[in-house]
């Protein structure tokens, strides 16, 4: 993700042998910033190729959206895996997504990618489910109401509470 100025975001690379360090990854960012800059992606995804790499774009409100994947990748898989990136990443900072909302929920923005991709293989394009993981939903108790409240510390007193309760009988 890059935003209105081509600055990073956030980024996953997953190939040492094109991006073997952060000078390489910064030039690619330079060069994908520069070539989609002008385009306006806002609903459909766009697709362009770069130094042998098929790149796939979608605008947010102040922020653009890219995948990136070999020349031989099949375009409708990496859009596929774009929307459903836009998507869980909207549903997961409940709003419009800003370059404001994707830093105060960088958290949740790392964890939908790597649900989605491990090693650089596409594992999930369902935008609900990978939602759902992020979020885990099922794994949270249900007397905790979201996985922000499963900190050390509430962890903690949680164990202190039932401590005093097994100590007090």
């Amino acid at each position: 993700m890059l935003d209105a100025e081509g600055a990073r975001v956030a980024a996953k690379y997953y190939s040492r042998e094109d991006f073997p360090d952060k000078a390489s990854q910064a030039d690619f960012e330079r060069k994908v910033f520069k070539k989609t800059r002008a385009a306006q992606a806002r609903v459909d995804a766009e697709v362009t190729i770069l130094d042998g790499l098929t790149v796939v774009y979608k605008n947010g409100a102040d922020v653009t959206f890219y995948v990136a994947g070999g020349a031989d990748e099949n375009e409708l898989i990496l859009v596929t895996m774009l929307d459903s990136l836009f998507d869980a990443v909207t549903a997961l900072i409940k709003g419009q997504v800003d370059k404001r909302g994707l830093h105060h929920n960088l958290e949740l923005l790392l964890l939908a990618i790597d649900e989605m991709v491990d090693g650089g293989v596409i594992l999930e394009v369902d935008a609900h489910a990978v939602e759902s993981r992020v979020m885990l939903r099922g794994a949270v108790p249900d007397s905790i109401s979201s996985y922000k409240e499963m900190t050390v510390g509430a962890v903690f007193d949680k164990a202190r509470s039932k401590a005093r309760a097994v100590f007090d009988k």
